[in-house]
């Protein structure tokens, strides 16, 4: 019996040019290999176009990255708002830092600053912060006890300057100074203002200029101790000297013998000018 053509001439896609010829017989044609063989190359095919598929997506998610960080605006409404979210994130981290600089900044140059109030002796030391704010708290009491010596002292001074500026001058032997009359162009006068049982100002106003170093010899050969000395001229071209003295050791204020010693000093300087202008 003849037989014709009996294979499909295609399979799973692929054309296969077989037929049967008549001498052939059917049995002994191998469907089974020819499956096989098909279905291995058919798989072979579907994994590399898979692995293929699987490179061209991971090529473009690379390209849509590149594309976002490059021109934000063509991406998509989605991946935008992620955009803008991680902006606002690290734009509020960049501010934060920055802000706590400039505190951190100021801090440092207050600590300064108060470290730079601290005695010479402590700036040379590199105290830490807690170091510098103990200092800082032991060295308050010590200046306010500096400010209130130093209001003591300018009380005593100011009392003193008061007591000689006052009306209660007194004479050496009476109650207004006492004038000595050399010629008719000098005149002088001393007065003496009493501070305390050792301590005492003299006022020698004079129409001439006096050999003042002459005057301070007498005194410290009496036992006077020289505190300061000043000395104005008034508008009246009378000069004022004002002369603070201090007793020394157990020496006692004698008011005549003193007045007597500068009457009779100031009475030989002006008859030595006398006689250098006649």
């Amino acid at each position: 019996m003849k037989m014709s053509s009996f294979c499909p001439t295609t399979y799973l896609g692929r054309e296969y040019p077989l037929e049967l010829g008549t001498n052939q017989g059917f049995n002994t044609f191998d469907l089974d290999s020819v499956f096989l063989l098909n279905f291995a190359s058919s798989q072979a095919q579907a994994q590399a176009q898979a692995q293929a598929q699987a490179q061209d997506y991971q090529y473009q998610l690379v390209y849509d990255h590149v594309k976002r960080s490059q021109s934000p605006q063509g991406t998509s409404s989605t991946d935008h708002h992620n955009f803008d979210n991680n902006n606002t994130i690290l734009s509020k981290k960049l501010s934060h830092n920055a802000s706590e600089r400039v505190r951190r900044k100021k801090i440092s140059n207050l600590y300064s600053s108060l470290r730079a109030l601290l005695p010479s002796s402590d700036q040379k030391k590199r105290l830490s912060i807690p170091s510098t704010v103990v200092r800082v708290v032991e060295y308050i009491p010590e200046l306010q006890k500096q400010v209130e010596s130093l209001i003591r002292k300018k009380e005593e001074l100011l009392s003193k300057v008061s007591a000689i500026q006052g009306n209660s001058t007194k004479n050496i032997h009476e109650q207004k100074p006492k004038k000595c009359i050399i010629n008719e162009s000098f005149s002088c006068s001393i007065s003496v203002n009493k501070l305390g049982d050792k301590e005492m100002v003299i006022q020698i106003s004079a129409f001439e200029k006096l050999s003042i170093s002459q005057v301070l010899l007498l005194l410290e050969n009496n036992g006077y101790g020289v505190v300061d000395i000043s000395s104005f001229q008034s508008f009246g071209g009378r000069t004022f000297y004002n002369i603070h003295l201090l007793m020394e050791g157990d020496c006692i204020v004698k008011f005549e013998i003193l007045n007597e010693d500068l009457m009779a000093l100031l009475k030989e300087q002006e008859q030595k000018k006398m006689q250098v202008y006649f």
